[in-house]
């Protein structure tokens, strides 16, 4: 069947395409909604500016990836996917990830992450994380998200099954039954 998109999704599906080519700063909300033949005003009903539509783009895209997951997942599932997704998704995360300013991806990111890390935990292994799990969790990904925007930042990015050992080698020891 095939699924009608929203404007929403076209938005998202623009700045995917744009961001992939050049800097955020080098784009506007017109090259946006022009891109995608939405108006400037239906974008502000979906989205402050462009920096939370870029950041929107990796929710899109990361759910895209969880979706494809016939079984409940693991930690271990949580970062092969994400770094599957932004190894496929190399020239928008490079572009997306050299932005520091205001509304950044690292500061966006740590929350939504956090939370699906908190979900996994709840609902595959049955257990309420308590707030000592939830530092963990949070430490951890300071840590992922400081390395992946190294890894990024360098001409040759490391592949998914070369990062993420090193993630689970240097995940706290609370976590690590939760791989």
């Amino acid at each position: 069947m095939i699924k009608k998109r929203t404007s929403k999704e076209y938005l998202l599906e623009s700045a995917l395409e744009l961001l992939s080519k050049d800097d955020i700063e080098l784009i506007t909300v017109h090259d946006i909604t022009s891109n995608c033949n939405i108006s400037p005003r239906t974008f502000y009903n979906y989205f402050s500016d462009k920096y939370e539509l870029a950041n929107s783009v990796y929710l899109y895209l990361i759910e895209q990836y969880y979706v494809t997951q016939n079984q409940p997942l693991t930690l271990h599932d949580l970062l092969m996917l994400n770094a599957q997704c932004m190894y496929d998704n190399r020239p928008f995360f490079r572009n997306l990830i050299q932005y520091v300013g205001q509304n950044n991806f690292r500061h966006f990111i740590h929350k939504p992450l956090k939370e699906k890390y908190l979900e996994v935990i709840r609902t595959t292994f049955h257990i309420e994380p308590d707030e000592h799990l939830s530092e963990d969790i949070s430490f951890f990904l300071y840590g992922c998200i400081g390395s992946s925007e190294m890894n990024f930042s360098t001409p040759n990015i490391q592949r998914p099954e070369q990062i993420i050992p090193i993630y689970e080698r240097c995940m706290p020891d609370s976590l690590k039954p939760f791989l």
